[in-house]
């Protein structure tokens, strides 16, 4: 069937949304009201667990870093109102720079305002047309967006498993020496750990390069 319409495509999404509201149901109408801690918050009037927050060490109501934002907000106002190629690179982002890369033990650090900026800037800057990606099957979606934004060839393998990536390394042949392993430290999702020992001797055996989120 021919498309006529720009939102036509919409459609069949707004059917499904009227039926899902006709049985009482609304997946997009979840609001937290409040928060009582950084993994408790009260919906539709009950304390509810928050098993899809991010906020791993609680540092949102760390008194510190709450005390760091006030301040933060008192100097430079609510936004930086530019980019940081504009003006948008205040004194505050080069310092907490600095004491991560010391943290790490590393010479620079870059922060983004967000996991997924973050994973979007970096695979976009450093993959092109021409280059090969080999993405893990249950890499997080922004990593997959990241790497299309790229225009890089892209090659997924069996989650976790090295037998599989050394076989698609081995097909790319002398082209594996442009090709970056991307794959998650923890998986957010599955809440299991990569293999890294493994793939690092992978990599090194095939010239690629890895990405760990």
């Amino acid at each position: 069937m021919t498309q006529t319409d720009l939102l036509e495509k919409f459609s069949a999404i707004a059917e499904l949304r009227r039926g899902l509201l006709a049985g009482g149901r609304d997946p997009t109408a979840l609001v937290t009201e409040s928060l009582r801690s950084p993994t408790e918050g009260l919906i539709n009037g009950r304390s509810t667990i928050l098993a899809g927050t991010n906020n791993y060490l609680g540092l949102t109501f760390d008194p510190a870093c709450i005390a760091a934002g006030k301040a933060a907000l008192d100097a430079f106002g609510t936004g930086t109102t530019g980019s940081r190629m504009a003006n948008g690179s205040f004194a505050g982002h080069g310092a907490l720079e600095r004491e991560m890369a010391d943290f790490y033990g590393l010479p620079h650090g870059l922060v983004f305002s967000t996991g997924y900026a973050a994973n979007l800037g970096m695979l976009a800057a450093l993959l092109g047309p021409g280059d090969a990606v080999l993405l893990d099957a249950d890499a997080h979606a922004s990593l997959y967006d990241g790497c299309r934004m790229s225009g890089a060839s892209i090659f997924r393998f069996r989650h976790n498993d090295p037998a599989s990536l050394d076989a698609r390394l081995r097909r790319l042949g002398s082209q594996a020496r442009r090709a970056l392993i991307v794959v998650e430290g923890l998986y957010s999702v599955l809440g299991d750990v990569a293999p890294l020992t493994e793939m690092v001797a992978i990599k090194k055996a095939h010239g690629a390069y890895l990405l760990v989120d």
